[in-house]
């Protein structure tokens, strides 16, 4: 936690240190912040893939580890309901580009 923490004040632009931030706190119970690094994350990213290798697999393995994990559930699922969002609104602008 303190070492992502001091990335984060040399660049606060590093998604995947938010989303191990995030992580972090949901092992420590508190899924209210995890949500609230999670999200930060969000906004820092440069490509969309950098959400499933990121966040959405890293958070789904500790799921697996560790079923019971407080809101990693619901974390889970607003970062899959994104990247599936984000990937259509992708696929969209690729589709409108090689019609014209």
């Amino acid at each position: 936690m303190k070492a992502s923490t001091e990335a984060l004040r040399f660049d606060p632009n590093l998604a995947p240190v938010y989303f191990n931030i995030g992580l972090v706190l949901l092992h420590m119970g508190r899924d209210a912040e995890a949500r609230k690094r999670y999200n930060d994350g969000m906004q820092k990213l440069a490509q969309v893939g950098d959400l499933k290798y990121d966040a959405i697999d890293d958070l789904r393995d500790a799921l697996t580890k560790n079923p019971q994990l407080r809101g990693g559930a619901e974390i889970l699922e607003m970062l899959e309901q994104e990247y599936a969002k984000t990937s259509r609104e992708i696929a969209t602008s690729v589709g409108v580009l090689r019609s014209t």
